[in-house]
């Protein structure tokens, strides 16, 4: 089996780096090509790579493989050249966030700087009334305090449909999403966990911004909401004990100005400047002296708009307990190699685990060492080989009939067939006979 794999795949990218580990293990199974956007920092490989950009004409080069596979999160900067590629050469999408809207609205408003077209895909695919919304928003007319996609409400509005039109088939890193897809993607879908290299990371330099007298607890990522590391904070605070025994670290980009002010601010209220500390972006090796020097790691999210989280897997191979949100690919993880915080009970939960692995080690110990086993068994990478290839081969089984059916559905629209239209049923029931009798 020949694959083209299209990814980002700089330093800079957590899809970059799952990238790089997958088809390290996949190319073992079949021969697997990069399709990459030149970019500084670029992983190290013995891959082939093939740049391209959003104009190359590559139809003469992918006709040599048997499938295409395209990497799709939620960054403009990252995706565009992808999308603009899986729009020409239909392939397999590997869908890595829940939440496409903020691709698509940068798609729209951003690179094509057109705001009409945002509005009428809003319509086409949630209806006049969302798009009105959104149109009152670019009027200043629409008397809310935010637009609905910077609120919880995006999770209603994922825009993975465009993503959808274009795929034949969709892979998924959690069980959470897939049923997600499953629901409304009549295409083939499968679940294949990330695929885990044990014991590549290694940090030795302990931090200077970590206290040897203190318990270090670190967040990682970009500093927005639904990290809630606002809560972590709020905790510390009003909390006079963990107070004075946690050490809170954040370790990721400051570019969410009007998040990251509110953090501050609560610094400063809660007068925690000695115990709570802003660090902007690290490099990897920085980043996993920190992870391997944490005592206690949070990896909150709320909303989940993640379709699993490659930094808990990354995580777990350190060996720390780590704090997540009882939600989405987190809630798939075994209950003792995580813990677990309900979002209707948020606050009580990080209080009561937080005091619980403040003053236990052995406990911090013990939930650690299980996320490790946990991960290497979960996340074994001949597991993730075994499940890309099996569903590349059912792929290619059924593209005639899945081409079929893209064909129908494709002139049914066309014609503005209705779901419960006769029509439907009947074409269903034929080809029901002509291809599974």
């Amino acid at each position: 089996m020949r694959v083209a794999w299209f990814t980002p795949f700089s330093q800079a990218s957590a899809i970059g780096k799952y990238s790089n580990i997958a088809t390290k293990y996949l190319s073992k199974y079949a021969h697997v090509e990069l399709f990459v956007v030149k970019a500084d920092k670029m992983h190290e490989t013995t891959l082939k790579k093939n740049y391209y950009d959003r104009n190359s004409n590559l139809t003469e080069r992918l006709s040599e493989f048997d499938l295409i596979i395209y990497n799709f999160g939620d960054n403009l900067l990252y995706h565009l050249d992808i999308y603009e590629q899986a729009k020409k050469h239909r392939g397999i999408a590997i869908l890595h966030d829940l939440i496409m809207h903020n691709f698509f609205r940068g798609y729209y408003l951003v690179d094509h700087n057109n705001v009409s077209e945002y509005i009428d895909s809003l319509n086409e695919l949630y209806g006049e009334k969302v798009a009105q919304r959104g149109l009152s928003y670019f009027n200043n007319t629409n008397g809310e305090d935010k637009p609905f996609w910077e609120t919880d409400e995006i999770l209603k509005y994922t825009y993975l449909e465009k993503i959808y039109e274009i795929a034949e088939g969709i892979v998924t890193h959690s069980e959470y999403l897939l049923k997600r897809v499953q629901q409304d993607y009549n295409g083939p879908s499968t679940l294949a966990y990330f695929p885990f290299e044990a014991d590549v990371f290694n940090g030795n330099d302990y931090p200077e911004e970590f206290k040897r007298n203190k318990i270090n607890l670190l967040t990682v990522g970009n500093v927005n909401p639904n990290k809630r590391v606002d809560k972590i904070i709020k905790i510390l605070g009003k909390n006079s004990m963990l107070r004075e025994k946690i050490n809170y670290v954040m370790v990721g980009s400051l570019s969410n100005v009007g998040y990251v002010e509110k953090v501050k601010a609560m610094i400063q209220e809660y007068n925690l400047e000695e115990s709570v500390q802003l660090l902007g972006y690290r490099d990897d090796s920085s980043l996993f002296s920190y992870l391997t020097h944490a005592d206690i790691t949070a990896n909150l999210r709320y909303p989940a708009m993640e379709g699993a989280s490659w930094s808990l897997v990354e995580q777990m191979n350190f060996g720390r307990p780590i704090l997540v949100t009882d939600t989405g690919f987190y809630k798939e993880m075994a209950d003792n190699c995580v813990c677990k915080i309900k979002v209707e009970d948020e606050e009580n939960d990080l209080v009561k685990w937080l005091d619980k692995l403040v003053k236990d080690e052995s406990l911090r110990l013990e939930i650690g060492e299980s996320a490790k086993l946990f991960a290497l068994e979960k996340f074994e990478p001949t597991k993730y080989c075994n499940k890309i290839t099996n569903f590349g081969s059912e792929v290619l089984f059924n593209r005639p009939l899945n081409a079929l059916i893209n064909r129908l559905s494709y002139e049914m629209k066309v014609m503005d067939v209705k779901k419960r239209m006769a029509i439907v049923d009947e074409l269903s029931s034929e080809m029901e006979k002509l291809f599974y009798k």
